[in-house]
């Protein structure tokens, strides 16, 4: 079983407001974001620059993480 953890959930940027959005993708945050089958480290199309930034108390989440 292949179980991810979703990085918006730790980003600054995301809006915890159940409609998986955030400032880069305030129309929705793309599939392959959001299943974590591409990471938001680097741009991505339509994030008009705002990439993945850790929320600072939740950085040690990071240190568990499988980003391969």
């Amino acid at each position: 079983m292949d179980i991810r953890f979703c990085f918006c959930r730790i980003c600054k940027h995301y809006r915890n407001d159940k409609t998986f959005t955030c400032t880069a993708f305030p129309d929705g945050i793309p599939k392959k974001i959001l299943y974590a089958r591409e990471f938001h480290f680097k741009n991505f199309h339509g994030d008009g620059g705002i990439k993945f930034e850790v929320i600072p108390e939740k950085e040690n989440f990071l240190e568990f993480a499988d980003m391969e």
